[in-house]
């Protein structure tokens, strides 16, 4: 699970993210995407159309939407690649990595 709005804001293209309690939107201008995750839903919308995702999300006690590192990769084009020996997770945008 990673915390959606933290990695956006390190993401290499803009992503604006609103969280409204356990609400978190997310716009991507560039790829024209407008993505709303609720806690606890297996679905998101991406501009008014359901997408299931793999696991439901989950709010933490910080108040941190967290998702699936697949969520993130479906819904935003992104490459993610974990390292075991590491325990990283490297994230770019689809094609760059």
């Amino acid at each position: 699970m990673v915390p959606m709005a933290e990695i956006c804001e390190y993401f290499s293209r803009d992503l604006v993210c609103t969280q409204e309690g356990n609400t978190l939107t997310i716009v991507d201008e560039k790829m024209e995407k407008t993505i709303i995750l609720t806690e606890g839903s297996d679905k998101a919308l991406v501009n008014d159309k359901e997408v299931k995702l793999e696991a439901p999300t989950v709010l933490t006690e910080d108040g941190n939407l967290m998702a699936e590192l697949s969520s993130f990769r479906i819904l935003l084009d992104a490459d993610c690649k974990y390292q075991e020996e590491m325990q990283s997770v490297y994230i770019t945008e689809s094609g760059l990595c």
